[in-house]
């Protein structure tokens, strides 16, 4: 029961949203861990987080479930790495965007984003905020901004 009230929930929030919204573009998310396993769509917990901030910050840029259809897909993944935090080593996954656009029934990498080094952030919304920054300020239509094509999926 709390799960149906939690969805239907969501829902609501992503309908209000979406009338308040004037989207130029709309963009999904998939996320692959470091042992290869995907989720697509946002977490209940990053939904909230993006309707609250990053939809206010750059309303033309709109986020859709992954069953409807798509102008891009930005593919999170999870690297093995260490972070130096004052002075101390620790085992942490570093976090890689890859955004691609849709082209036919194939998505084409257009540029890639890795997650800011600042230990006291969410990496994944670094992340997502830089590309998310990246397209409302035209890097997809800009030329000067260059398109970095990531060199892994």
């Amino acid at each position: 029961m709390k799960k149906l009230a939690l969805g239907l929930g969501l829902m609501a929030l992503l309908a209000s949203v979406a009338r308040g919204q004037t989207c130029k573009v709309s963009f999904s998310v998939v996320w692959k861990d470091q042992l290869n396993n995907t989720r697509q769509g946002l977490s209940a917990s990053d939904l909230i987080w993006f309707q609250k901030k990053m939809a206010k910050k750059y309303p033309d840029v709109c986020y859709l479930e992954p069953s409807a259809p798509l102008h891009l897909v930005f593919s999170i993944s999870e690297v093995p790495g260490t972070k130096m935090i004052d002075g101390t080593e620790y085992s942490r996954p570093t976090f890689q965007l890859s955004l691609g656009r849709r082209e036919g029934d194939k998505f084409v990498a257009l540029h890639s984003f890795s997650e800011r080094d600042c230990p006291i952030c969410h990496p994944q919304h670094d992340v997502m905020e830089d590309a998310l920054k990246w397209i409302h300020s035209g890097g997809i239509t800009d030329k000067s901004q260059g398109v970095e094509v990531p060199t892994s999926p």
